[in-house]
């Protein structure tokens, strides 16, 4: 005689069950590759230093000098006010106009 066969009720359930497990172990390994990935991109990114980071964290949120008001020492006795420039930005007439061409061909 043979031996008897898994019932399909339980080979389903079994393959059910290690389909959830290859789920979950593919889902973690792409987590953890995604966080590899991401410290790499971090640390390999030009014109960023961890110098730079330490530098950032001062106090004083006008240290750079970009918003300062019209009470501040920094500003030159300019009382904070944006000035106009002495005279207006010239265009420069282009050398030649753009063409776009589109579709077909001959």
């Amino acid at each position: 005689m043979s031996a008897p066969g898994i019932h399909p009720a339980v080979q389903r359930d079994l393959s059910l069950q290690r389909l959830r497990d290859l789920t979950f172990a593919f889902a973690a390994g792409a987590a953890g590759l995604l966080g590899v990935f991401s410290i790499i991109a971090a640390t390999t990114v030009p014109g960023h230093s961890d110098a730079a980071a330490a530098g950032s964290t001062a106090t004083d949120p006008n240290q750079d000098g970009f918003f300062q008001s019209g009470d501040d020492s920094n500003n030159n006795g300019e009382g904070g006010v944006l000035q106009p420039p002495a005279q207006a930005p010239v265009r420069q007439p282009a050398a030649q106009a753009p063409v776009a061409v589109s579709g077909g061909s001959r």
